[in-house]
């Protein structure tokens, strides 16, 4: 997916790469942003369960470098197209993912707090608190965030 300020000045291409995306400011690669996915969370007995059908989890932080220019925004618009290309429904993201103004862009893209429920392989279930972001809204209000500073889309393909 690549995207170009609207006066032609920085380009941001985002690729997969491993079990999410990594995205390059300028052609830049020491400029590296990232976000990942996994369908597993890690529960008390020690093991991973697998998030519920039509659920992915962010795993870790999503970086952006550099910061305040909206790259946060593409990031999550093409994690949102890879999730609904893979019919997922919502993105969890664990209350431990909010440091850094991750609480303000969870709310920008429509997430509100929720508690997913996880089945573990014993039978037990396990609560995760966090946010849920629907994909359908994370997909619209990226995109408002990231046109709104000064971006456009040239190309569409993960």
């Amino acid at each position: 997916m690549k995207f170009k300020t609207d006066d032609d000045a920085h380009s941001f291409d985002i690729s997969p790469e491993g079990a999410g995306l990594e995205g390059i400011y300028d052609g830049d690669s020491t400029q590296k942003s990232s976000l990942e996915f996994t369908n597993t969370l890690p529960t008390s007995d020690g093991k991973f369960s697998k998030v519920p059908k039509g659920w992915i989890a962010q795993d870790g932080y999503m970086t952006t470098n550099p910061k305040q220019q909206g790259l946060g925004y593409m990031m999550s618009f093409a994690g949102a197209t890879m999730a609904a290309q893979g019919d997922i429904e919502n993105v969890f993201v664990s209350s431990g993912s909010v440091g850094g103004g991750g609480q303000a862009v969870i709310a920008a893209l429509g997430g509100a707090k929720y508690d997913l429920s996880v089945t573990m392989q014993d039978g037990k279930t396990e609560i995760f608190g966090g946010y849920a972001i629907p994909v359908a809204s994370m997909l619209e209000k990226s995109a408002q965030g990231w046109k709104a500073k000064g971006w456009v889309l040239t190309d569409d393909t993960l």
